[in-house]
């Protein structure tokens, strides 16, 4: 089983462990992980350009909208990341990136590329942190996504979609 389909496995299991009750019972998505496998999409990737700079840990969220604000080429994206840790242990990370227009990763944030991304690719008309959190960790900015849905146009159509297959 390959990285990505792992980290499909994972948000299968934490939408399993967690289902739809209460007043999430009238939401179109449950979870922010029922919401990645539905629409989220892969993206390949890559070593970081020359043309990007490396910049500061741990602040993901600021970094990619910085990068796609200077490269409007780029879009910005939002989701889960693959990490190999100390001795081979992966982790499955909230993060943010950008990717191009063959949904290549820029991640000017992390030392080496992740081993997978799953993401949402946001357009501008949806805009992105500028400072902290991002959608995907921003209660006031998920929920309403969650309960309502995704608006019309708010993602850019790149990458590859998550097959159904393997959403279950």
């Amino acid at each position: 089983m390959g990285v990505e389909e792992l980290l499909v496995q994972v948000l299968r299991e934490q939408v399993a462990e967690h289902p739809k009750s209460g007043r999430r019972m009238t939401w179109v998505y449950g979870s922010l992980h029922e919401l990645l496998l539905e629409s989220g999409r892969f993206f390949t990737p890559a070593e970081l350009p020359d043309s990007v700079g490396r910049l500061p840990a741990r602040s993901c969220y600021a970094n990619a909208f910085a990068v796609a604000t200077v490269r409007r080429e780029l879009t910005y994206v939002e989701g889960y990341a693959v990490w190999e840790a100390v001795a081979g242990n992966l982790l499955h990370i909230h993060h943010a990136w950008c990717v191009d227009a063959q949904g290549v990763v820029v991640d000017p944030t992390w030392p080496t590329p992740g081993l997978a991304y799953l993401g949402l690719p946001i357009g501008p008309q949806v805009g992105a942190p500028r400072l902290g959190p991002g959608l995907i960790e921003e209660m006031e900015m998920l929920y309403p996504v969650l309960e309502a849905g995704l608006p019309a146009g708010a993602l850019v159509d790149v990458g590859r979609p998550v097959a159904q297959e393997s959403v279950g």
